[in-house]
């Protein structure tokens, strides 16, 4: 960004200024993780990011970020006019410096997205912030098609019915299936919380995977996020199944003695209930020595192929 405020500028001076103003924010920022977290970095980039750069996983991981952004472009065809535009437009980076300011933006942002080998959520959240930036750039790179010396109006007329359509059939056609289970899904979560709530009392210790919105309706009960998105010796310590977002510890999750255990099922190919398919995490829990001391409690279904399981420990007689 400051190599943009100088490149815009011309300003050495002023990109100086900017760079004091915002070391202060930034500074302060991280000298606050620093006091409350102890770490400079998120614990979720231990948890679902951290590798290294060359790998047989990181590879892996870079592939699955490569998907992720054609599944994003499939599901949002419209943004597929940027791309097929950008050659015609690309000698325009050395002399427009939005332009260039647009590009860089999309290329960093789908570069991380790489680098972290996308997200395990379906509404693409790594790759909405830079829907702007995307639509800014088919904007140009319209305009410049549109206003250039070769462009025919017969062209022209052809090209804007093309985004038009692929705008409208992006539209028809997106995965609404998809956002109707999300949807659904969750809303009967918070409903089947109230039941879980005259369960799991305050005061509580439940390993739950992963946490999600049920400790905000069960209020003083103290939880344990076994696949380490908000436990920190879990993020740094446990240990992944192949490119699996979440890491696994159970033997320090079973040393910090929970009470109660809630996990995902999801149906397998076979329409059988399975821990496996629903995270690997969870598979390792139940084949854990210590499982053995946990009696099923009570299960509630969620949509028709997911549901959580309640394990309580068992009381010695």
């Amino acid at each position: 960004m400051l190599i943009f405020i100088y490149i815009f500028s011309g300003n050495l001076k002023l990109t100086f200024k900017h760079l004091g103003i915002y070391s202060l924010l930034f500074g302060s920022f991280l000298l606050f993780r620093i006091y409350y977290f102890g770490d400079i970095l998120p614990n979720t980039y231990y948890a679902k990011i951290g590798h290294n750069i060359i790998g047989y996983y990181e590879f892996r991981t870079y592939k699955n970020g490569i998907f992720y952004i054609l599944f994003f472009l499939k599901s949002n065809p419209q943004f597929l006019v940027f791309f097929l535009l950008l050659p015609f437009a690309f000698s325009k980076l050395k002399s427009d410096k939005k332009f260039l300011f647009v590009v860089s933006i999309i290329s960093v942002q789908f570069a991380f997205i790489i680098f972290s080998g996308g997200d395990w959520m379906v509404q693409y959240r790594f790759a909405v912030v830079s829907i702007p930036f995307l639509s800014l750039g088919a904007v140009y790179c319209i305009s410049t098609l549109t206003f250039s010396k070769v462009s025919k109006p017969a062209f022209i007329k052809l090209f804007t019915l093309l985004v038009f359509s692929v705008s409208i059939a992006g539209l028809y056609f997106a995965d609404r299936t998809v956002i109707k289970k999300e949807t659904v899904m969750w809303n009967n979560l918070k409903k089947e919380s109230a039941d879980i709530y005259k369960y799991i009392l305050p005061g509580s210790i439940a390993a739950n995977g992963s946490s999600g919105i049920i400790p905000y309706y069960l209020e003083d009960v103290k939880f344990i996020d076994l696949v380490g998105l908000t436990n920190k010796h879990i993020a740094k310590e446990g240990f992944r199944h192949g490119t699996w977002f979440e890491r696994s510890l159970p033997d320090y999750v079973y040393s910090l003695n929970p009470e109660w255990i809630i996990m995902w099922k999801k149906k397998n190919a076979d329409g059988v209930y399975t821990f496996r398919d629903a995270s690997p995490c969870y598979f390792d829990m139940a084949e854990n020595k210590n499982f053995s001391g946990f009696e099923f409690f009570k299960e509630y279904d969620l949509y028709d192929d997911v549901k959580i399981e309640l394990y309580k420990k068992i009381k010695p007689n």
